[in-house]
């Protein structure tokens, strides 16, 4: 009999969930203490209320573009060229008069732009981690699925 990659857990199994979980939720937890940490550091500094709130944008908005390149890998042409629109997506969100407005996003000091982009750098750095241990424990679980497949 020709055996194929086996296929995903069937949606309702806990290992289906299971998964995308592993990266979800630590992701979400380097996101949090990015950006409370952020936050706190620029309150401490005495930094206006708006620029905290752009800064909040800022991080959160490099941080996502992250986490969708690293869930991207392989990265060809198409997502390259989706992952890239989205840099320039950032860029117009501040740069046009009318969503800057929306947003109510003001420039950023070099205190507040030297704290956003340290939050970004270390919630990259952690996302990197994150994603590593994912998927070391998903080759992990595919192996162990694989020995009981075969045994089987």
């Amino acid at each position: 009999m020709d055996r194929r990659q086996e296929p995903a857990p069937a949606a309702g199994r806990p290992a289906a969930a299971r998964h995308p979980l592993t990266f979800a939720i630590p992701a979400g937890l380097v996101v949090t203490f990015g950006l409370a940490t952020y936050a706190r550091l620029a309150a401490d500094a005495q930094i206006p209320e708006a620029e905290i709130r752009s800064g909040s944008t800022l991080i959160l908005t490099i941080i996502g573009l992250w986490i969708l390149v690293v869930l991207s890998r392989p990265v060809t042409r198409f997502k390259g060229l989706v992952i890239g629109a989205m840099m320039v997506a950032l860029v117009l969100m501040f740069a046009v008069p009318i969503s800057r407005d929306f947003l109510q996003l003001v420039d950023l000091t070099l205190l507040t732009a030297t704290l956003a982009l340290g939050a970004s750098l270390v919630c990259i750095g952690l996302i990197e981690v994150v994603r590593f241990v994912h998927r070391r424990l998903f080759r992990r679980d595919a192996e162990r699925a694989a020995r009981q497949l075969t045994a089987k």
